[in-house]
């Protein structure tokens, strides 16, 4: 059918967060990362954040990213629910994390 996007493939999803910035105790932290999805490699920035009620993430795939997802035939939609699916791994700690990652600790204002 003509114009049918791909189903996106929430199995298919690898992360690696590279880097976290914030102080250890903080409310909400900084991080970058890496994900793979179908074998196509995806950066990424985001916030992860909370305390009462539960910990949560918000991240948003560079604009690269966002392009090469869409030259594998994914629509906006599709490619919002990827980030949805990536937030929900990291905060349930389906995720890789490079060592150095931590090392990139620092104090906010």
């Amino acid at each position: 059918m003509r114009g049918r996007r791909p189903r996106l493939d929430a199995g298919a999803v690898k992360i690696l967060i590279t880097r976290v910035e914030g102080e250890e105790d903080a409310h909400a932290h900084m991080i970058e990362g890496r994900a793979t999805y179908r074998g196509v490699e995806l950066g990424f920035r985001g916030v992860a954040f909370g305390r009462i009620g539960g910990f949560n993430v918000r991240v948003e795939l560079d604009p690269e990213s966002r392009a090469a997802l869409e030259r594998m035939g994914l629509g906006a939609a599709q490619i919002e629910e990827l980030e949805v699916v990536m937030q929900r791994m990291i905060v349930e700690g389906r995720f890789e994390s490079s060592p150095e990652a931590v090392q990139h600790e620092h104090r906010f204002p």
